[in-house]
């Protein structure tokens, strides 16, 4: 059977491609398409001549995939199937037209055998993780147990996206090594994911050290690779695995890495093992400079005491510092956000990262919203593609606060312009600091993952569209 991916951003998915893996490895031919690399998207499927279309989205994606689904059904009748958290949380999206099944949790053993079954002519209405549009109604199949052994699953088949050559070409490449992570934060969809898979296996797995060791080798053969990019929740959380992978990465790959920590697990020996290894930056959550938000909204458990002394030790070993910030919490003040401004400040961060809060439907962070009476009355379509351009929280302070996003680079890299930035965020001139932001967004993405010239502008060229669709877009 011909199996067509769809997607709507410029970037390689790791989860599209081990799909595409697990559905090569069955006999099966798989193509992706981006639906902004395509002028005439539908003329574009129908020349494959797919018998199955999937699509997966993260809320706020979810709105463009169903307008397409719409579309590809009205003109070419494909069976279509949407996964990915979106449709993990809210399978009632089944209920929308343009959409035959919704693949919850992971995918791979589900979609294989709804290709199969598809491409035989059987009845595919009691497929585990799936929920599908019977003739009596939607059928809502119960979940099948979490995949133990990652190493059993085949390579991510990462030749999709050599169609693009500006993806073939790219030279950071991204890697996973684990799935789920070990912590609760409020804001995040993985405590959903965890109950969702309660009495159903492991949540955080790891494969072998030398499974992804095999991945990164042939990647480096088959592309022009200078930085690998770990994208890891938490690369740091089992200490033997990853002393073990260090050691193999370090005499075996020996390409600049990246990778996600977190501050409480940063110890000065892990970062002198990560450095040695080739470590080039980590990224790690600070989210908010005030513990007590830190703690009580986020239910993040780390001190600012813990994430001074990991970035000590980053420091110490030359590692360079990506933090993880957000604006607009429920009840944040103005200056408990120049809080976050600050400590930044104080851990010396090279590349200051900040988003916007947003309460994503199902997360505990947006029933403490919902609760505090801070919540704008929205529905799931509400949610735009990008948390970096305005709130649905209802405080009278968040258009400081916005505001205040956008300067949040200029403010870290230049603390003398603080008290002059204190008074900018009471003007309404938004299109200015939309365009300060972009700027330093820019540079820091380019600087952070160690971006050539020219793909830091192909890179801005093909995603700023993301950034001007305002929140309530329906497009």
């Amino acid at each position: 059977m011909r199996i067509a991916f769809l997607q709507r951003e410029w970037f390689e998915n790791i989860g599209i491609m081990t799909l595409a893996a697990v559905l090569q490895a069955a006999g099966h031919k798989v193509e992706v398409f981006i639906g902004s690399a395509e002028p005439d998207l539908p003329s574009a499927i129908k020349r494959f001549n797919p018998g199955l279309v999937c699509f997966s989205c993260t809320t706020g994606e979810h709105i463009w995939a169903l307008a397409t689904a719409k579309r590809l059904k009205e003109e070419l009748h494909i069976f279509t199937v949407f996964g990915g958290y979106h449709p993990t949380f809210f399978p009632q999206i089944i209920n929308e037209y343009g959409v035959d099944a919704v693949c919850r949790g992971e995918g791979e053993w589900a979609l294989r055998e709804l290709a199969d079954k598809l491409e035989t002519g059987q009845s595919v209405e009691k497929i585990p993780n799936l929920w599908i549009k019977g003739h009596g109604g939607v059928i809502r199949n119960e979940l099948r147990p979490l995949i133990e052994d990652l190493d059993s699953l085949p390579m991510p088949l990462r030749r999709i996206y050599d169609k693009y050559p500006h993806l073939q070409n790219n030279t950071t490449k991204h890697f996973i090594a684990s799935r789920g992570c070990p912590c609760h934060c409020s804001y995040c969809y993985a405590n959903a994911l965890r109950l969702l898979y309660r009495d159903k296996g492991t949540f955080v797995r790891f494969c072998s050290p030398g499974h992804i060791i095999q991945e990164i080798r042939l990647t480096k053969e088959q592309y022009p690779l200078k930085t690998v990019f770990l994208d890891d929740d938490i690369l740091t959380y089992k200490k033997p695995w990853l002393h073990e992978f260090l050691n193999l990465y370090q005499t075996e790959i020996g390409i600049p890495f990246i990778c996600n920590v977190w501050a409480a697990w940063l110890d000065e020996d892990t970062c002198r093992r990560l450095a040695k290894a080739g470590c080039y930056r980590v990224s790690m959550g600070v989210e908010t400079g005030d513990e007590n938000l830190r703690r009580q909204v986020l239910k993040k458990n780390i001190t600012n005491e813990q994430i001074i002394t990991a970035a000590e030790n980053l420091h110490r070993y030359g590692i360079r510092l990506l933090t993880n910030n957000m604006i607009g919490l429920p009840g944040e003040t103005v200056e408990q956000a120049l809080e976050t401004i600050r400590l930044n400040i104080r851990i010396k961060t090279e590349y200051p990262w900040c988003s916007i809060l947003q309460p994503y439907p199902g997360t505990e962070i947006e029933e403490t919203a919902r609760q505090a009476g801070v919540l704008k009355a929205h529905d799931e379509q509400a949610f735009s593609s990008t948390f970096f351009k305005d709130s649905l929280l209802d405080q009278k302070n968040m258009p400081q606060l916005v505001r205040l996003h956008k300067f949040f680079l200029v403010a870290v890299k230049f603390p003398f312009l603080l008290p002059l930035i204190k008074k900018l965020i009471e003007y309404p001139l938004n299109p200015l600091y939309d365009m300060i932001f972009l700027l330093t967004f820019a540079h820091r993405y380019r600087f952070a993952n160690r971006l050539s010239l020219k793909e830091i502008n192909s890179f801005c060229f093909r995603n700023i569209g993301l950034y001007r669709k305002s929140i309530n877009n329906k497009e």
